[in-house]
């Protein structure tokens, strides 16, 4: 087992003060034999990191990458996305 880094405690400190797990579906309506049908698909799942300080979100990307190799980038809302590539 990995021991815990102080830059592994920041990131974990971090993302419980002002980190969320978030879950979400992609739905569309699809015409079947003429009738129109709802479908649910596309799970994703990632951990958003949000905050107005922009050299906080830039430290977290940083610890980010230093640690996991993890390239991430600051959305328009102030959102730092971690998420799986597919």
């Amino acid at each position: 087992m990995k021991p815990i880094t102080p830059e592994l405690a920041e990131i974990l400190g971090l993302l419980c003060a002002e980190g969320c797990h978030v879950i979400s579906y992609s739905s569309y309506w699809e015409k079947f034999r003429e009738k129109l049908r709802f479908r649910k698909s596309k799970r994703s799942e990632r951990i958003e990191f949000y905050n107005k300080d922009v050299k906080l979100l830039s430290r977290y990307l940083d610890l980010l990458l230093n640690e996991f190799g993890y390239k991430g980038r600051i959305t328009k809302n102030g959102k730092v996305t971690v998420a799986r590539n597919l």
